[in-house]
């Protein structure tokens, strides 16, 4: 019975697919030996595969990176909670999610200069922009308020701030002044992310637009925005799953880096996230988790770098991925 056990056996072997593209890498940060200041950068990209789809080709690990707001606006309470006094403070915010919590990237949101809001004034941001660049050694991501009026104007007082520090630029839209944050970003050495709401065919004409406004290739990020656990995350998975595809199979200008910026931190829109409910377990392990969840799924999708909002959820996502520190 044994022999013929070893006859029938068979050896499974994962086709490999040829692939004529190529995931372009970008590099977020520079040192000092490269006019910056951080004491360590990520590259995220290069891939030429699908995730986990190939024996040959290693898995680059996902950049984690750490929200952090510039004004605590709409906190959802359980990080409220775990952040106390932090939260009032964006600048020890960042500094205890890089020292505490190991974030590869810190991606500040500054939400106080939407016009909703009243305009906070150009010398504060740059004053709070310098202080946290100071403040952390890790690359850094600037995110916009999120006003198609006020984007363009925010993101290029940002990015004179953070000239040389090899920051990225969160976001240029169909609907914002995206040739003005390209310029702002060529001149002062950042990379630029580029941002639709899941729809592979605008995220190639937002990707050329911003190329032809004279984005090199290896400044380029995407983010098609998804969905979170429990809200449509699958539809947001074939989204990732289409683009990713396209661009090993040759489509150049869907060939950036895959970035989930809002994603993550959107999971706490879920109920099941947040709500008091003992059937559901405590509401301050099951949220992190369903935010850790969501980021996981998209990275198994093929997202590159994920921007997660609970510090525990960042933890947890670490320690399911066994990211060591500094593989990036």
């Amino acid at each position: 019975m044994e022999d013929l056990y070893r006859l029938l056996k068979l050896k499974f072997e994962v086709p490999e697919v040829p692939r004529l593209g190529r995931i372009v890498e970008v590099k977020i940060g520079a040192t000092k030996g490269e006019g910056g200041t951080r004491g360590k950068t990520v590259t995220i990209g290069g891939e030429k595969e699908l995730p986990f789809f190939s024996l040959k080709e290693g898995i680059r690990d996902p950049v984690l990176a750490l929200q952090v707001l510039d004004k605590p606006i709409g906190v959802p309470t359980s990080l409220a909670e775990e952040l106390g006094a932090l939260v009032n403070d964006p600048v020890k915010w960042a500094k205890a999610g890089v020292e505490k919590f190991k974030a590869d990237a810190v991606a500040v949101k500054l939400i106080s200069a939407h016009p909703t809001l009243g305009v906070k004034s150009k010398i504060n941001l740059k004053d709070f922009l310098k202080r946290l660049i100071r403040a952390i050694e890790v690359p850094l991501i600037i995110c916009a308020p999120g006003s198609p009026e006020k984007d363009g104007e925010v993101l290029e007082e940002a990015a004179e701030a953070s000239r040389g520090e090899g920051c990225a630029l969160a976001s240029a839209t169909l609907n914002n002044e995206y040739r003005r944050i390209v310029e702002a970003a060529v001149r002062h050495g950042h990379s630029v992310v580029a941002e639709t709401d899941c729809d592979p065919s605008l995220q190639r004409s937002l990707n050329e637009r911003l190329l032809e406004a004279g984005l090199p290739k290896d400044k380029l990020l995407m983010d098609p925005t998804s969905a979170a656990l429990g809200l449509g995350i699958e539809y947001s998975i074939s989204i990732i799953e289409q683009l990713k595809l396209a661009a090993l199979t040759g489509d150049e200008p869907l060939q950036a880096p895959i970035t989930c910026i809002r994603a993550p931190a959107y999971s706490w829109s879920a109920r099941e996230a947040w709500a008091e409910d003992p059937k559901l377990g405590p509401r301050e392990v099951r949220g992190p988790l369903w935010e850790a969840v969501t980021a996981l799924s998209l990275f198994l999708a093929g997202a590159n770098l994920l921007v997660l909002a609970h510090p525990r959820a960042l933890v947890k996502l670490k320690w399911f991925l066994k990211v060591k520190e500094g593989s990036n």
